[in-house]
C-alpha cells in the first residue's frame, strides 16, 4: 500500500481472487462519482473497454488522494482538473449514455465473467490457457 492514506492504484488481475470483485465495486463507485462530480459523459459498457477502465481507476485513485487529505498540493489538484478534459476524450467510445440503474445488471454479468475467467486462468497456468479454452478478458 501507498504511504498516502492507503490509496493504491493496482490492476485487478494482480489481486488475489477474493479481492477482485471489491476492486470492480470500488471502480463502479468511483466512476459514477467522477461522472456526477465532473459531469463526465460515461457511456454504457465502459467497463468492457480496458483503456476506460484503467483511466477511470487512475482518476479515482488520484482524486481519493486529494479527498482524503493525503495530498494537499494545489498545483497537483489543478493538474488533475486539467486532465479531466483528456479523460473526457477517452470516454467517448460507446453508443448509449451510461445510466447506473439500467447498466448495473450488465456490469454485474461482466464482472462475474471477468473475475471467474481470471480465476480459471490463474488455476490453468500460463501454459494451459489455450488448452483450457478460456476467452480473452480485458486485453
Amino acid at each position: 500500500m501507498s504511504e498516502m492514506s492507503g490509496v493504491e492504484l493496482v490492476d485487478w488481475r494482480g489481486l488475489p481472487p477474493g479481492q477482485r470483485r471489491g476492486w470492480w465495486e470500488h471502480l463502479w463507485d468511483g466512476a459514477t462519482a467522477l461522472a456526477q462530480r465532473y459531469r463526465l459523459a460515461l457511456r454504457s459498457g465502459w467497463w468492457e473497454d480496458q483503456i476506460q477502465v484503467e483511466a477511470l481507476a487512475a482518476f479515482t485513485c488520484w482524486l481519493e488522494l486529494y479527498d482524503s487529505g493525503a495530498n494537499t498540493d494545489p498545483t497537483g489538484k489543478v493538474q488533475l482538473l486539467w486532465e479531466i478534459e483528456r479523460l473526457r476524450g477517452l470516454l467517448r467510445a460507446g453508443e448509449h449514455a451510461f445510466h447506473p440503474e439500467r447498466d448495473r445488471p450488465a456490469f454485474e454479468r461482466y464482472v462475474a465473467a471477468a473475475v471467474g475467467a481470471a480465476g480459471e486462468r490463474a488455476r490453468a497456468g500460463e501454459e494451459g490457457i489455450e488448452r483450457a479454452g478460456l476467452p480473452p478478458v480485458l486485453g
